[in-house]
């Protein structure tokens, strides 16, 4: 069994498989469920991300998550803006889910994340220039 951090950022990825059945990850969204321990932790732009590729029963599924506690989604405003545009600016092919999970790892000193975004996150760096360190 894979020993986990006390805290892991959570992508659209590896929510949408473990809320669609015939995803190709589902299976390993099912076990990282199942195994994992950490505090999870996501944003509403990945909410957005994920339930636009889930059916109604998916989505219906990702909101109980959140409301049973399974996740967490760190709450961003006004203030933040100026940040997502930055790193935006700096990663052209980064979208707002993205963007929005980096603030959420500055705010959180968390580096730590799930998703199937390898390449990007692999890429990515904080504003300290911390490297994320993928879990999934």
């Amino acid at each position: 069994m894979q020993n986990y951090p006390p805290n892991i950022l959570v992508d659209a990825g590896p929510l949408i498989a473990l809320y669609r059945q015939r995803d190709n990850h589902h299976r390993r969204a099912i076990e990282f469920a199942g195994t994992c321990r950490s505090d999870l932790f996501t944003t509403w732009p990945v909410l957005t991300e994920a339930a636009h590729f889930l059916n109604e029963r998916g989505r219906i599924a990702l909101l109980q998550g959140l409301e049973r506690g399974a996740y967490t989604a760190v709450e961003l405003g006004i203030a933040d803006v100026p940040r997502m545009g930055q790193i935006l600016t700096k990663y052209p092919g980064a979208d707002l889910a993205d963007a929005s999970l980096i603030v959420a790892a500055e705010r959180l000193s968390v580096t730590d994340i799930a998703t199937l975004d390898r390449a990007d996150f692999g890429i990515y760096r904080t504003r300290s220039a911390r490297a994320f360190v993928n879990h999934f």
